[in-house]
């Protein structure tokens, strides 16, 4: 009999509907969905030992699990990301900016979450539908690497798979944004030598579970920033930002060959922890930054532009 197959798969996803097969997900390595089906025990005694019974509660089966893909351009100016509905499960709302000469699309935090997302999976032939989805993004930037982007979810599952053959559906084949030494990154208005940024959305999810409602809530984000550079000697301005309680903006702006950009900012940067490191024989910083709001839904901004616009 053949084996399953984990990189035979496809992934589909919509927020607030049912995914079709215009919904795929590009993923960067195969994941493995593994219910959790709730168990409990009791006992029934009968006068001997060993009386005690495991029951199953097939209602509450919830799926916890990564999906991984990498950032790649947009096709046009104003078309959001094949990843857009991985971003809007995420807490994220979509912005479409048709201004001409300066079009973009750009996803800010949200704090109205009116649906949930579904999403299915596909493996070599074994189907899985989840309901009540929602995610928690985390982001990696590291020179010389590509742009790597983990969508942590939970959603509510059945425990058996359906038999369906794999859908044929068009992945993304758009280019691919790799973090070049000739990019830019700066820390309140100053260029510093980024080795590498790590970006966790910190969204809390709670599971709500009712007579009539089965879902995976967001009730609120806390987003941080891992900095590793290097330091420049007698430069301590990162020990005065600390000290002085100082709030710094964060930019990292990707371009490709052809002008296509991806940047990461976020405006009102607090330092919650510092320290320094040996970096292959340098002084590396690595800073941990809480994205803070200015004015509410804007503790970070992630933007797409087409052709350098």
């Amino acid at each position: 009999m053949a084996r399953q197959l984990v990189n035979k798969q496809v992934i589909l996803a919509k927020y607030g509907a049912t995914p079709t097969t215009s919904n795929v997900v590009t993923i960067s390595k195969g994941v493995i969905f593994s219910p959790k089906v709730k168990t409990g025990e009791i006992n029934e005694l009968t006068g001997k030992v060993g009386s005690k019974k495991t029951y199953s509660v097939a209602d509450d089966t919830t799926i916890s699990a990564t999906i991984s893909a990498v950032a790649r351009t947009i096709s046009d100016k104003t078309t959001p990301p094949s990843l857009n509905e991985m971003f809007k499960i995420c807490g994220l709302e979509e912005n479409i900016d048709n201004t001409s000469g300066s079009e973009k699309v750009f996803y800010t935090p949200t704090s109205n979450f009116p649906n949930n997302g579904e999403i299915v999976s596909y493996i070599d032939g074994e189907k899985r539908a989840f309901t009540g989805v929602s995610g928690n993004l985390k982001m990696s930037f590291t020179v010389g690497d590509i742009v790597n982007l983990n969508f942590d979810i939970q959603g509510f599952t059945d425990a058996v798979p359906t038999l369906e053959a794999n859908p044929s559906v068009t992945r993304d084949t758009n280019k691919i944004f790799v973090v070049k030494s000739i990019d830019g990154a700066t820390v309140g208005g100053v260029t510093i030598c980024l080795t590498n940024l790590d970006f966790d959305m910190g969204v809390d999810i709670k599971k709500e579970m009712c007579i009539g409602s089965k879902k995976f809530k967001i009730t609120d984000i806390d987003p941080t920033l891992t900095i590793k550079d290097n330091k420049n000697k007698g430069n301590n301005d990162h020990w005065e930002a600390i000290k002085n309680g100082e709030l710094k903006a964060v930019v990292v702006t990707l371009t490709n060959t052809v002008g296509d950009k991806f940047i990461f900012e976020a405006n009102k940067c607090s330092l919650k922890d510092l320290s320094e490191e040996d970096s292959d024989g340098k002084v590396g910083i690595s800073r941990v930054y809480r994205c803070e709001n200015l004015n509410g839904n804007d503790n970070f901004k992630i933007t797409y532009i087409k052709g350098g616009n």
